[in-house]
């Protein structure tokens, strides 16, 4: 049983890494044949309260000065936590923090530091009769090991256990969690030894120095238990800064980036079974056009409350994942993940209303903090095998809003492209009853890959599970050159519906298209990313004659087909519905 940490009615649970994150690397080749594991899920409400931000309530000359506006930002990102240092004295936050709580948002707050005598008894009073409503954990000293000099250990032993001893005096506050103390080195942690009788929970700031998320967790996560044990852990502070042209040893990334990453920060993290995971921060303290000074840049929003783009993705993130209703069923679900699964990782998740949502992004780099560049990894083509009956799936990607990007009506299986932001598939259950013919059991095209533009020099030849390419700047496979390549894929396409399909060709460069031997889209030139129709009357069950072929002259390559009709939604043309052509 997870181990919990009550808080007003709610918990801080210890979630178990094995059962909540995964890299898949596994496939299967029909949900019809096969019988499909099912996998596990934790409701949407607990990663919703896994997640916050930390501010500074009471820094008044900066960013912070202008409430209302912060107010507004941190609710509409749809963040219930947040971390600050509570000040005994400053009214100002205190009515700030009490304005939060009425709006159902609770802080952990920090307690001073070993250097002020005196301040945890009179910082507890001050949570006890002035803040008690937005209280959900307090925390001992920030960093301590770097800043306490060489008394570090004896100081910070007696500032956490009083704190934690007035605490669970408290005749208001007792049941309330204490975090332990954040230590930032791994050295420190060995010197500080065990502490787990002050702390119901752990604390550490795995910050990932321009690096992708996740990448230090586990090492992270070992070393802080010397300090903590088995208890649960909060990270208290997390993230990425864009002071890209900082010459610290902490590099930053590209606000294009950090899009990519804050969202994948928390799910990693979620799903490494850390409690709470708290980015540091809402907002860039001071202006800074210079893009040099690292600590006025870890915000989500600029200075000016212009929102950076790992603003809106994460809170497209939680406008999908950050359900904090009363908590159903955490019920799992029958899928499993085929295709190219190098380094997917996937989350499940299981809302109120039933619903399940799965997360799904590539472990991959977006930033070169040496280079100071993005990166642009292709997608993975992956399918999902479903084995529980799904009404209705609905794709959505976090950089591209809440509205989604394709959707499925009564699908077996689910065909996506993975890039490295998370996407998430909602999939709602229910009986499929929809009318046409039984989905085929499908593989691919037959897809013929050529080293030239002009469909000549043959390098391989392989089935294809569905066109729905991004290779970016990449190549097809590693013999094959970056540019001038081309693609003819053949095979049979078997729709489920008697009815006119529209096909959307979209590719850079060129492409044409034939259905049963008639040329239904042409579009052979030189172009960058361009989306083609054409109507085309399909009959159920009948297996038509499909014929692509595409070239890349240069820079991005990409190419996709997609359908749609009156009773299809517009999606991939899945594996499913596609046969390689015989063999010669």
């Amino acid at each position: 049983m997870p181990r919990l940490l009550h808080s007003h009615g709610l918990a801080i649970a210890a979630l178990s890494a094995a059962s909540l994150l995964c890299t898949a690397a596994f496939g299967v080749p029909s949900a019809a044949a096969q019988t499909i594991a099912v996998q596990p899920a934790k409701s949407t409400r607990a990663f919703a309260e896994s997640v916050g931000v930390n501010v500074h309530l009471s820094y008044l000359d900066t960013a912070y000065g202008n409430f209302p506006v912060v107010k507004d930002k941190l609710l509409g990102l749809g963040v219930r936590w947040i971390r600050d240092g509570l000040c005994e004295t400053c009214s100002v936050q205190h009515g700030r923090l009490n304005e939060l709580a009425a709006q159902g948002v609770r802080a952990q707050l920090t307690m001073g530091t070993p250097a002020d005598v005196g301040a945890v008894a009179r910082l507890v009073t001050a949570a006890e009769t002035k803040v008690p409503a937005v209280v959900g954990a307090v925390e001992g000293a920030n960093e301590w090991d770097i800043l306490g000099g060489s008394t570090w250990i004896s100081t910070l032993k007696a500032h956490q256990g009083e704190l934690h001893r007035r605490m669970k005096a408290s005749t208001t506050l007792s049941r309330i969690p204490v975090v332990g103390p954040s230590v930032v080195r791994t050295t420190s942690r060995e010197a500080l030894g065990d502490i787990t009788s002050m702390l119901d929970a752990g604390n550490f700031h795995p910050y990932p120095g321009g690096l992708k998320p996740g990448w230090n967790l586990p090492g992270e996560l070992a070393s802080s238990a010397l300090n903590s044990g088995t208890k649960p852990m909060v990270a208290g502070e997390i993230g990425y800064h864009n002071a890209v042209a900082t010459t610290t040893t902490h590099p930053g990334v590209s606000e294009r980036a950090a899009a990519v990453y804050v969202p994948r920060m928390y799910l990693d993290a979620f799903g490494r079974g850390v409690a709470r995971t708290l980015a540091f921060e809402l907002a860039d303290p001071y202006a800074d056009a210079t893009k040099s000074v690292r600590d006025r840049h870890f915000g989500l929003l600029r200075n000016d409350f212009s929102e950076k783009p790992a603003y809106r993705s994460l809170k497209t993130l939680m406008s999908l994942l950050g359900d904090t209703k009363a908590e159903g069923g955490a019920a799992g679900l029958r899928y499993a993940l085929a295709g190219d699964t190098t380094d997917v990782k996937s989350l499940l998740l299981r809302g109120a209303d039933g619903a399940a949502y799965l997360a799904l992004w590539q472990d991959a780099s977006v930033w070169d903090r040496d280079l100071k560049k993005d990166l642009a990894p292709a997608a993975r083509r992956v399918r999902i095998n479903l084995g529980d009956p799904i009404a209705r799936a609905e794709v959505y990607d976090v950089l591209q809003g809440t509205t989604s990007v394709s959707q499925y009506t009564a699908p077996r299986f689910v065909d996506l492209d993975v890039p490295a932001q998370p996407i998430v598939v909602k999939l709602t259950p229910g009986a499929v009853t929809e009318p046409g013919v039984d989905e085929p059991a499908g593989t691919g095209l037959t897809g013929t890959y050529f080293d030239n533009a002009d469909l000549t020099a043959q390098k391989m030849v392989r089935v294809d599970p569905w066109i729905g390419f991004d290779w970016g700047r990449a190549r097809p496979a590693p013999d094959m050159g970056y540019d001038t390549f081309s693609v003819r894929w053949e095979g049979k396409v078997v729709p489920r519906f008697s009815e006119t399909y529209v096909l959307h060709l979209a590719s850079d460069d060129g492409a044409r298209l034939w259905i049963d031997g008639r040329l239904v889209l042409d579009r052979w030139g030189k172009q960058v990313s361009t989306t083609a129709t054409a109507s085309v009357a399909l009959t159920a069950g009948v297996a038509h004659d499909i014929k692509l072929e595409y070239f890349d002259n240069q820079y991005d390559a990409s190419a996709k087909l997609e359908w749609s009709s009156p009773s299809q939604a517009r999606q991939l043309v899945p594996a499913s519905a596609l046969f390689p052509a015989p063999s010669a």
